[in-house]
């Protein structure tokens, strides 16, 4: 009881070095709540961006010199503004000057004065931030220069708090949280103090070090988080649907988790049947459900498959791919890939569900002479699919085209019968037939055709035997066997038979038999692949019926043809 005078003196004091002990004004704020502020002397020039509907604080001191008008400027429209003078007695004794606009238009904010400004802050009610409620506190309290102690504020709104105090600023400063004080955050500079708390209220502790400046509290400004509504939303299968779906077809969300809609005011749900307002508390069907979808093609080739929500691809996987299936809005995007040797399928499609792609096989078969196969190989393709064959493993640059569906079987035949030996060939059996029927009436003449003829034959067709078999094809020797040297092979016996039974009829059983060796042993390796015997008996049939006709003809026309007798001979070896 004794107290209680200096109590009520202290008060006194106090209410007396108040100079303004309530807020001048007061804003109130609801929805997507953003806001800027700045605290300090000389506060930065950028004064943040309007979105629509916002309020702006200016707090600003003057010197003699100052322009004491203040014009803000949104989006380069002018603003209208409030202006509140008050004085205080800081040593300097300058005025302290509140401007305070609003604009319900968006854009950047321009602020235009010679007074020195020390405080803003700018909040928009269409920021695009979270939902919260806020009221922001217009120079809530101004004390002269001799106040001491704490100054304590309640909060309307209890939660974020930040507040500008300037001049003998605020050295610490609390808040109460659950009736108990807590520490703020204290950001000081030249003659600044910045609190920022969470709490239902907030106590200033001025800094007693000051004694030349006037209390400044500029702006508090209070907002709280509003807890979003909540909507539930699932499948036919009764399970949630996935968040990644509920982004596809629900508007106006605040946030979305699987099987639940978060929302301010009123989101909407697309459906097939149109748009459903969700409400909070509801739970609500959609025509759709966990589901895995498969593609196959029908040889058993898994189908690369891409599940597709308007642009955006949901899934992916190769076979099968575990999903979500909302009735009549995905998409199956699927890919048959197949790359052999003989041809590449590259197949696209689409789909609304499970895919079964029809495959049909194309029978690719290279002959060579004699119709003997090289090579075999089945193209499974879409009907209708143009597949280019390319058969370069058979014979280099060979490629054709076939129509799945249409062209079940390709056969292709590159060994022709007349090809540039057998044309020799031709030209050698023509000279014999001449020689044949000139032999009585000019004998001279006759063994030079033959002579001639064979010799010729033989020295043209060595060099086909030599690329054959050491170009650069030899790991297709059989191959190449069909491209040159079957001809040399069928036609060089043929030729020497020929014309020994020719020069001597008793020669022409000795002659056949030769003959049929021959032959014998080319079919065998025309039609089973050959052996290494078949091959060996081939070439040494051959190479004893070359050297026969060379020894023989070199015995005939020892004077006449011994120089290129002997350059046979060599190439012969070769």
């Amino acid at each position: 009881m004794k107290l209680a005078p200096f109590v009520l003196l202290a008060a006194a004091l106090a209410y007396a070095a108040a100079v303004v002990a309530q807020p001048v004004a007061v804003y109130d704020f609801s929805g997507a709540i953003s806001y800027t502020y700045t605290c300090g002397a000389d506060v930065d020039k950028d004064y943040g961006y309007c979105n629509g509907d916002c309020v702006g604080v200016i707090g600003a001191v003057d010197d003699s010199t100052a322009d004491r008008a203040v014009r803000v400027l949104v989006g380069g429209r002018e603003a209208p503004v409030k202006m509140y003078i008050y004085k205080t007695d800081d040593v300097y004794k300058p005025n302290v000057y509140l401007a305070v606009f609003e604009a319900k238009w968006p854009g950047k904010v321009e602020v235009r004065t010679g007074l020195r400004v020390e405080a803003y802050i700018l909040v928009s009610r269409q920021g695009g931030g979270e939902m919260r409620v806020g009221r922001l506190y217009v120079l809530p309290y101004v004390a002269n220069r001799t106040a001491a102690g704490n100054y304590t504020f309640k909060l309307d709104y209890p939660g974020e708090v930040v507040a500008c105090t300037m001049g003998k600023r605020a050295r610490e400063a609390e808040v109460l949280q659950r009736d108990r004080w807590v520490k703020a955050e204290v950001k000081t500079g030249w003659y600044s103090g910045l609190v920022r708390g969470d709490g239902s209220a907030i106590r200033f502790h001025w800094d007693k070090s000051i004694t030349e400046s006037a209390v400044k509290l500029y702006y508090i400004f209070a907002t709280a988080r509003v807890p979003p509504n909540k909507s539930y939303v699932v499948g036919l299968d009764g399970r949630p649907v996935p968040s990644w779906v509920l982004n596809l077809i629900v508007s106006d969300a605040a946030g979305l988790e699987d099987g639940v809609v978060y929302h301010y005011g009123e989101a909407r749900l697309r459906t097939p049947r149109g748009e459903v307002a969700l409400r909070p508390g509801q739970r609500y069907v959609v025509e759709g459900r966990h589901c895995v979808v498969t593609g196959y093609a029908t040889n058993g080739a898994p189908l690369d498959l891409e599940i597709y929500y308007g642009n955006y691809k949901a899934a992916a996987g190769r076979g099968s791919v575990a999903t979500y299936c909302l009735e009549g809005a995905y998409r199956v995007r699927y890919r048959y890939y197949n790359a052999t040797a003989v041809a590449k399928v590259d197949y696209s499609g689409e789909a609304s569900g499970n895919v079964t792609l029809k495959l049909v096989p194309v029978t690719v078969r290279v002959v060579g002479l004699f119709s003997r196969p090289l090579y075999e190989a089945v193209v499974y393709a879409p009907p209708g699919y143009r597949v280019e064959l390319n058969l370069s493993k058979a014979a280099p640059g060979l490629s054709t085209y076939a129509t799945a569906g249409h062209d079940r079987h390709v056969e292709l035949e590159i060994i022709k019968p007349w090809g540039f030996t057998g044309v020799i060939t031709l030209a050698v059996v023509a000279v014999i037939a001449v020689a044949v029927l000139i032999r009585d009436r000019m004998p001279t003449l006759f063994d030079a055709l033959i002579s001639r003829s064979l010799e010729l034959y033989l020295v043209l067709t060595l060099p086909l035997i030599f690329a054959a078999v050491v170009g650069p094809y030899m790991s297709r020797a059989l191959d190449l066997i069909d491209a040159f040297g079957i001809y040399v092979l069928a036609t060089v016996p043929l030729a020497v038979a020929t014309t020994y039974a020719i020069h001597d009829r008793r020669k022409i059983p000795s002659m056949a038999l030769y003959l049929a060796a021959t032959y014998a042993a080319l079919i065998l390796i025309i039609n089973y692949e050959g052996t290494i015997y078949s091959w060996l008996l081939l070439f040494s049939l051959w190479l004893a019926a070359a050297v026969t006709s060379i020894t023989h003809y070199t015995t005939i026309h020892i004077k006449t043809c011994r120089i290129r007798c002997h350059i046979f001979s060599v190439s012969i070896l070769l």
